[in-house]
């Protein structure tokens, strides 16, 4: 069944990590948009599905849990990220719904302070 357009009401940004070496060969990490030349916007629907406190170098922490739903593309993995406004959630596991390209789960954390 196809996703009704009126769900996706959120526009999200799509990033995926990628390394580099600095002027003294050390790898630098840094965020670019996915897929590579796109604007990386896509719409899709988040729902957020849990959370929890939990210490993180000595601070406690906010980590909440959420399903974002979204057009099949393949090609996403966990690992990647999402930007929505200033929120930031890391992709965690990549579901395909009933295998027939029509639409993807994306789980995902945020951590807050």
């Amino acid at each position: 069944m196809a996703i009704r357009a009126g769900t996706l009401r959120h526009v999200v940004k799509v990033e995926s990590v990628t390394v580099a070496r600095d002027d003294y060969a050390d790898p630098l990490e840094t965020w670019a948009l996915w897929p590579a030349g796109s604007s990386g916007f896509r719409r899709a629907s988040i729902t957020p599905t849990g959370g929890s406190e939990t210490e993180i170098g000595g601070a406690r922490v906010f980590v909440g849990t959420f399903e974002v739903r979204m057009r099949y593309r393949s090609g996403f993995t966990a690992g990647m990220r999402l930007t929505f406004n200033s929120r930031v959630m890391h992709i965690t596991q990549v579901v395909h719904v009933d295998e027939i390209n029509h639409e993807i789960i994306l789980l995902c954390e945020e951590v807050a302070s």
